[in-house]
């Protein structure tokens, strides 16, 4: 349908996004009755008889998943009194047997312990083993918390339809999802947003007058001793389950800004435009990143072992951080820089102030606080200096480097152990020979990291 501009609010767009994400009834009398299927398989692989309980939990359980993404979120319980071990190893065989059963492809996936993944019917479907307790105190590993959460949203949540608008909103703006990829806002924030605020429209309120370290509590709390004890954290929504733990511990600060943006935007400027998820193409954004006239391009690996999503990306962050380290030190100035991960390959994409670089790169040398022979050793190294402004003596030196892609380069002729001494990580040191130097990669999550926020768009 098409929709006058004119005439858009923030209550018909609701109305209008409401339609388009609430699941329909056969679509969780679906989910419910797979879930029903899968629980009797899992109950009668148990031989040992050590299951002490099967729940479904996540968001198709507390009624706030978005129609045509209901992913089944299936508990095995067991006894506080089986080891840690046994739980791993035996809640892993019932779920692999379960997929057997079904017919369908799986994998094991790493959180604080392992647990079985797999898609039936276009359904993801996620088996974890965890330990029953009757109390929060009484927690384990973080898997643990889950059938806490979902009690208390239940309890809380007077409105799924409103944490659906804040998922979908989420969504298209990309930040929802707590993984490495996207680190924002998981399912369980958006849903402890709407108990906190009431409306999706006074979460966005709130959102444009938060700053970095803001603190939501749920109940009461000491906020100078919360910012104290989640000192990194960008963000803070204190779990109501658990007062311990962070629940967006992983939103960025810039998932964190860009939500502050698009909230004072849409606000701005009410349109269904905010609950479009839109990748552009490959033309237009490389158009885009060529007017910048800044040197830029994307160290680009073949995923030749079929690594996942989830064991790669930590590795390139590790990979990220060393190149900047570098960058540092050789006096290059990056702008931006993020991985990727796609089916075929996954890379860093770096983006420099300069189009062209000197062939010396500056360097700080000690200030008057120094000691006289930190100021003889930097005298030696150096034959031509100058002090600035600050007191401090400064130098030029031929660089090592001419281009920054140098840093990947060089390494690309060094074996397996070389790789790993010099700090690459391990699969992908054992992927370097595929590695390419590109401008841009014709991929879908490769272009969303890049896309660029265009303000002009929504005003």
């Amino acid at each position: 349908m098409e929709y006058d501009r004119k005439k858009e609010n923030v209550k018909d767009i609701k109305q209008e996004v409401i339609k388009k994400v609430t699941p329909t009834e056969k679509e969780r009398r679906d989910l419910l009755k797979l879930f029903e299927k899968i629980k009797k398989i899992i109950l009668k692989k148990d031989k040992e008889k050590l299951i002490k309980k099967v729940e479904l939990v996540g968001s198709v359980a507390k009624n706030t998943f978005l129609k045509g993404e209901g992913d089944l979120d299936i508990f095995i319980f067991f006894d506080e009194s089986i080891s840690r071990d046994k739980l791993e190893e035996y809640g892993l065989m019932i779920g692999k047997e379960v997929f057997n059963e079904l017919k369908i492809k799986h994998v094991i996936k790493y959180a604080e312990h392992p647990y079985v993944k797999g898609s039936y019917k276009g359904i993801k479907i996620e088996i974890v083993p965890a330990y029953y307790l009757e109390s929060i105190n009484k927690v384990v590993s973080a898997v643990d918390r889950t059938p806490f959460h979902k009690k208390y949203v239940i309890e809380h949540l007077k409105n799924p339809e409103e944490v659906l608008i804040l998922k979908k909103f989420m969504k298209s703006i990309g930040v929802y999802g707590s993984e490495l990829a996207v680190k924002g806002f998981s399912g369980y924030a958006a849903e402890l947003l709407i108990i906190k605020y009431k409306r999706f429209e006074e979460v966005l309120k709130a959102a444009i007058n938060w700053k970095e370290k803001e603190v939501i509590c749920l109940k009461s709390c000491n906020k100078k001793k919360i910012i104290k004890k989640f000192k990194d954290a960008a963000f803070i929504i204190v779990d109501p389950v658990d007062p311990n733990r962070n629940v967006t511990a992983a939103v960025s600060k810039q998932s964190f800004m860009k939500f502050k943006i698009f909230s004072y935007l849409f606000l701005s400027h009410p349109s269904l435009k905010f609950f479009e998820h839109v990748v552009p193409s490959y033309r237009e954004v490389m158009q885009k990143v060529k007017k910048t006239k800044r040197h830029y391009f994307i160290a680009h690996f073949k995923n030749n072992e079929k690594v996942i999503e989830d064991i790669i990306m930590p590795q390139l962050e590790k990979l990220r951080k060393l190149a900047i380290y570098f960058y540092k030190l050789h006096d290059f100035a990056v702008v931006r820089s993020f991985p990727y991960y796609c089916s075929k390959g996954y890379g860093l994409y770096f983006e420099f102030h300069a189009y062209a670089f000197s062939t010396e790169r500056h360097v700080e040398g000690p200030d008057l606080k120094a000691d006289i022979s930190r100021i003889k050793n930097f005298l030696k190294k150096y034959k031509e200096v100058w002090v600035d402004e600050n007191g401090k003596i400064n130098a030029n030196t031929p660089r090592l480097y001419k281009k920054p892609e140098d840093f990947f380069l060089n390494l690309k002729d060094k074996d397996f152990n070389e790789l790993r001494q010099q700090g690459i990580p391990k699969n992908i040191a054992k992927d370097y020979k595929s590695l390419k130097i590109k401008k841009l990669e014709r991929c879908n999550e490769f272009i969303k990291r890049l896309k660029l926020i265009e303000t002009n768009k929504y005003n």
